[in-house]
């Protein structure tokens, strides 16, 4: 009994002793646990909600566009849109831009975009500029379609207005001629006011003789 008791002993006594199981401290638990929030403080959070409407497009708005030349943002209906192209212009910058080219006597008037060359007609713009220069546009633009050859103006100043010789090349020599607009009487082959006194040569004899170099 003696030596088994004593093989116990050290058997037991080379024997490492087992981990102890440490039971989770309260605190711990309370680390490892999320929060749960409470039913009160559920209560006192609001619900964040979220409303995307779309945008409402009035009945009867206007779309909007941007000028060519002033570069400014304006209605549909203060633009001026060409038939022939897609190039949009503000009624105000259009009507300057055909008056200047009118005053200047341009009869091919074309889009104001550098790029593009659409010709512009005096029908297109005939509810944006005045009436006056609508009809000098016409009359331009009539003007460079008669030939050089049958162009004649009145000879006196205050009248000057573009007359067409339809007799030019003809047989006949038409010389007193009515102007049809200030009424007075010029001759059509010397191109000034009637010489009533004396036919064309001895008119054309006239001319102020050169004074010969002294010396």
């Amino acid at each position: 009994e003696f030596i088994f008791h004593c093989k116990i002993e050290s058997i037991m006594s080379s024997l490492s002793p087992l981990p102890v199981k440490k039971e989770p401290s309260e605190l711990e638990s309370v680390k490892r646990k999320p929060r749960s929030e409470s039913n009160d403080e559920k209560k006192k959070k609001p619900a964040l909600t979220v409303n995307i409407k779309p945008e409402k497009i009035i009945s009867g708005e206007s779309s909007r566009s941007l000028c060519g030349i002033c570069c400014n943002s304006k209605a549909d209906p203060d633009m001026f849109k060409s038939n022939s192209c897609n190039h949009s212009f503000c009624v105000g910058c259009i009507s300057k831009y055909v008056e200047s080219q009118i005053n200047n006597n341009v009869v091919k008037v074309t889009c104001p975009n550098p790029n593009c060359y659409t010709k512009l007609k005096p029908e297109h713009l005939v509810n944006i500029i005045s009436r006056e220069f609508i009809d000098r546009w016409k009359f331009t633009k009539y003007k460079s379609k008669i030939p050089l050859e049958q162009k004649m103006y009145c000879p006196f100043e205050n009248c000057s207005i573009l007359l067409v010789n339809d007799n030019s090349g003809g047989e006949v020599v038409v010389t007193s001629c009515e102007c049809p607009y200030c009424h007075r009487l010029f001759c059509a082959r010397c191109r000034v006011p009637w010489h009533a006194e004396m036919n064309c040569q001895e008119f054309q004899n006239l001319k102020v003789p050169k004074h010969e170099p002294f010396g």
